[in-house]
């Protein structure tokens, strides 16, 4: 079938008086930039275009959703500013200059240009698709929640359908291994190397369903259990499966 799909995609500027003397670098947002905010999909009817599809993407900068600006442009300060955490870093520097003209002047250690470096994290913090029929639009969302003390990893999915019916994701990884219950010698010892070296593979995953009303669908649990079979070779030993209530 004919049609067309249109994209937009996040456009941070960069941010700094880099371009005005005296130079420095940018505050540089490339990091922040090329994300898809929203697609739309539409096919090709006699009268014209006809919007059949929609995803919206919302992103977590740092903590805040859609708004990065604290990143891009930090406060301005005549104190110099450093902030390094798991989730974001900012650090100021500065040049001495003469603006007015006055070089040795009473003030000239005052005289200075101030620019930052900056960094954080950037995540899809939730996405909604939109299927639209005639009159109708039928919504379905998915909301994304991370660990950025452990891993930087998926922790948590909420995902709304257009029933109203919700499934919900939890998932473990090796630096969670105080949160497993159960787990063999060969497993646990398996976590403590992988710790350093497989942060991001996934142990355990847990999916809860719940109508609209709030009641528990299904229940159910996988895990892999790897081992160390020689040479640090990490692999599954074991894939074990749990439903409802745990049969």
């Amino acid at each position: 079938k004919q049609g067309k799909t249109e994209h937009r995609f996040t456009v941070f500027e960069d941010g700094g008086s880099f371009y005005t003397f005296p130079y420095h670098l940018a505050t540089d947002n490339e990091w922040m930039r090329g994300s898809p905010l929203y697609t739309k999909s539409y096919k090709k009817e006699a009268q014209g275009y006809t919007l059949i599809r929609e995803v919206i993407n919302n992103y977590n900068y740092d903590g805040y959703i859609n708004t990065p600006y604290h990143l891009m442009n930090p406060i301005s300060s005549t104190d110099e500013i450093y902030r390094t955490d798991r989730t974001g870093h900012i650090t100021s520097f500065i040049l001495f200059y003469d603006p007015d003209g006055t070089p040795g002047g009473p003030n000239a250690h005052n005289e200075f240009k101030t620019f930052y470096l900056t960094g954080g994290t950037m995540h899809l913090a939730s996405t909604e698709e939109i299927a639209y029929d005639g009159n109708f639009a039928l919504h379905n969302k998915t909301f994304f929640t991370y660990d950025y003390s452990r891993h930087y990893q998926t922790k948590e999915t909420k995902h709304i359908s257009s029933s109203g019916k919700e499934t919900f994701t939890k998932l473990y990884y090796p630096t969670d291994k105080n949160d497993l219950s159960g787990l063999s010698i060969n497993a646990s010892n398996a976590l403590d190397i992988m710790e350093t070296g497989q942060i991001a593979t996934k142990v355990q995953r847990e999916v809860t369903t719940k109508n609209a009303q709030g009641t528990v669908l299904s229940h159910s649990v996988t895990r892999t259990d790897f081992k160390d079979w020689g040479n640090n070779v990490l692999m599954p030993e074991l894939v074990k499966t749990a439903k409802n209530n745990g049969t």
